[in-house]
């Protein structure tokens, strides 16, 4: 194929029924719901056809990313040249930059403040089932524990966290969702 072309992959799943196959392309491929993607997930007798614009020149590979299938031989290539005919292919740019800043920050994270039990009312440290977890001693390490969590700041300077809106209050311990 040339450079710039317009492609249409038309991939048929023809494994047994238990398999799953996921093919990979090594370009950013359009399939036709409007996504940019690289990995086409087949199931057993199932077609689909991803479009494609031939954007860089070279020889890549087409192959099956499960297990050993792609060792065992479902592989193959494509080469894309320069033609004659072929026209530069001017990435398509339309999308937004976005900045995040984000940290990764150490914190001592008890997983049971209130120090109850919620289903018995029992004292953790005296509950059998849970003590195994929360008591602490020469052998149990109790129940809070370092862990990282990741931050949202406002700036670069990292100096002033940015704070969550009631949108966001269900994330809890989880990092920022970047947006995209």
């Amino acid at each position: 194929m040339c450079l710039g072309d317009k492609v249409g992959w038309h991939i048929v799943g023809m494994v047994m029924k238990s398999m799953f196959t996921a093919s990979v392309l090594n370009l950013k491929c359009s399939p036709l719901m409007e996504m940019t993607t690289d990995i086409i997930n087949l199931f057993p007798a199932k077609f689909t056809t991803s479009l494609m614009i031939a954007s860089r020149v070279g020889t890549f590979p087409f192959r099956c990313e499960v297990g050993l299938h792609g060792i065992a031989g479902m592989e193959s290539t494509f080469t894309i040249t320069q033609c004659p005919h072929s026209r530069p292919v001017v990435p398509l740019l339309n999308g937004k930059v976005r900045e995040y800043f984000i940290a990764a920050e150490e914190v001592e994270w008890d997983y049971a403040p209130s120090g109850t039990n919620q289903f018995n009312g029992l004292p953790l440290v005296e509950d059998k089932m849970a003590a195994v977890f929360f008591e602490r001693n020469n052998t149990r390490i109790g129940g809070t524990y370092r862990k990282v969590v990741y931050r949202e700041y406002k700036d670069s300077s990292f100096t002033l966290k940015k704070i969550r809106g009631r949108d966001e209050a269900h994330l809890a311990m989880l990092g920022p969702t970047p947006q995209g």
